[in-house]
């Protein structure tokens, strides 16, 4: 284990002298790993919006005697407020 950590620290300076070196390819490495993270995060947010907003299209699409839910929760309520709204 200690003789891998050597060996990375000792190609440190190599990684940074070839870094330095071909600069412009590196930064296009960069600004394309930040372009494909920011459209893939922004892929994820975009699908779970449309998913919530498919959801709520149904459920209004709903009577309310068809909208019979059964809720289950990990934990009760902790204030009275709280059960007051569960209660209803």
């Amino acid at each position: 284990m200690l003789d891998a950590l050597y060996k990375v620290i000792l190609a440190w300076p190599l990684v940074v002298k070839r870094g330095l070196a071909h600069w412009r390819l590196l930064s296009a490495v960069i600004v394309g790993v930040l372009l494909a993270s920011t459209v893939m995060a922004g892929t994820i947010i975009y699908f779970d919006s449309l998913r919530e907003l498919a959801l709520d299209n149904t459920l209004d699409k709903l009577s309310t005697t068809e909208k019979d839910i059964i809720l289950k929760a990990d934990r009760g309520p902790t204030t009275v407020e709280e059960f007051a709204k569960v209660e209803r």
